[in-house]
This record gives structure tokens, C-alpha cells and sequence, in this order.
């Protein structure tokens, strides 16, 4: 109840340059043959560019800079209880399991 029905249309025929085919394999070579040619066909409209690809990056700030929102031991507690509690360890070794126990 309340569905919509969306009619499937399948085509059994291709038409390659006003030229009409319904022959399984003619179908499959003519989609081989626009899909194998269509990159060469893009690449052939794109202008040739001498330019660098740095040239079009942003520059770069030249003081190096990193921030953190300060935080205190409450939050990350709280965000460690919030955390699933799984005993397999991570890349440091310890498991969450561990670090919730030792945190409370």
C-alpha cells in the first residue's frame, strides 16, 4: 500500500552514428568502443597548459602554526566513558577496556 511502481525500460537496440544495432555482441562492442574512446576524445578538448601545478596552489603561511582546544581532565574522561569499551589494544598498546579502568 502506498508503494510507487517505477516501469523498467530495457533497450535491445544501440544506435552508433544513426546506424540501429539489436545483436548482443555488436551492442557489447559498440559500448566498448565509446567507452575505450571517450577519455581520448575529453583529453583532446582540454587546452595545453605550460603552466606549473604549484602556480595554481594558495601560498603557504609562512609561520608554521598548530592549535588545540585547551581541555582538562574531566572531558577526557567523559569522552572515554562515552567510548566502547573494547579490550583489544590500540597502536599504543593499551585497550580502552584498560584506560577506563585506570581513568575512574
Amino acid at each position: 500500500m502506498g508503494k510507487i511502481r517505477h516501469k523498467t525500460t530495457i533497450h535491445t537496440t544501440l544506435n552508433v552514428n544513426e546506424e540501429y544495432f539489436s545483436d548482443h555482441a555488436k551492442i557489447s562492442k559498440g559500448f566498448n568502443e565509446y567507452f575505450t574512446g571517450v577519455g581520448k576524445q575529453l583529453v583532446a578538448t582540454v587546452p595545453d597548459g605550460n603552466r606549473n601545478y604549484a602556480k595554481y596552489l594558495k601560498p603557504l603561511s609562512t609561520t608554521p602554526s598548530f592549535y588545540l582546544t585547551p581541555t582538562d581532565p574531566i572531558e577526557v574522561v567523559q569522552l572515554m566513558n562515552s567510548m566502547k569499551s573494547k579490550k583489544s589494544s590500540g597502536i599504543d598498546g593499551l585497550s580502552m577496556h584498560f584506560l577506563k579502568k585506570i581513568a575512574n
